[in-house]
């Protein structure tokens, strides 16, 4: 379950995410929580969000905006709730293709643990590419109304596994 408020970007900073929510009585405390730390911090609620539960090996982020020199830009590379304080990304400009992202995230410094090390298998990082190159058509259409839009986090499976985006934030062309 997370808590929703257009007042707030970054939710697991407020403890308005909740994981592993297996009882009802756990789901009602969670949705009380929320409810409660959104008017302690005097921010509107504007409900929750209750999602089947996703598991992935690692976070990482898929984001786009589009630039007023560059045009539409995307972002690629680890995500989930330490993306401002250890940055690692690369930008790619549309249109690229799935080989682009993957040169892209052999640059990271996270790339050997999604090539897989010390026994562990690769990640799937070709339905990451896929999820990317999606990202980077949608934001180049030119009917799109797409200011911006942060996928954070997307969680990455095994090879063969996929991956799944579990939040999301967009923003509209004013």
């Amino acid at each position: 379950m997370t808590g929703c408020s257009a007042d707030v970007a970054h939710k697991s900073e407020l403890g308005l995410v909740h994981l592993g929510l297996a009882e009802p009585l756990a789901v009602a405390h969670a949705f009380e929580s929320c409810r409660r730390v959104l008017d302690e911090n005097g921010l509107a609620f504007d409900g929750v969000i209750v999602a089947k539960m996703a598991w992935g090996r690692r976070e990482m982020l898929i984001g786009a905006h589009h630039d007023p020199v560059f045009g539409p830009v995307v972002a690629v590379g680890e995500g989930g709730k330490y993306v401002e304080a250890l940055p690692d990304v690369r930008l790619l400009l549309p249109p690229f293709d799935a080989d682009a992202v993957i040169e892209a995230l052999s640059r990271l410094r996270i790339a050997p643990i999604l090539s897989g090390v010390r026994g562990e298998t690769a990640m799937d990082i070709a339905a990451y590419a896929e999820a990317a190159v999606a990202v980077g058509r949608l934001m180049s259409a030119p009917e799109s109304a797409i200011a911006s839009l942060d996928l954070n986090p997307v969680l990455l499976g095994s090879a063969g596994e996929g991956c799944t985006a579990v939040d999301a934030v967009v923003f509209a062309n004013t």
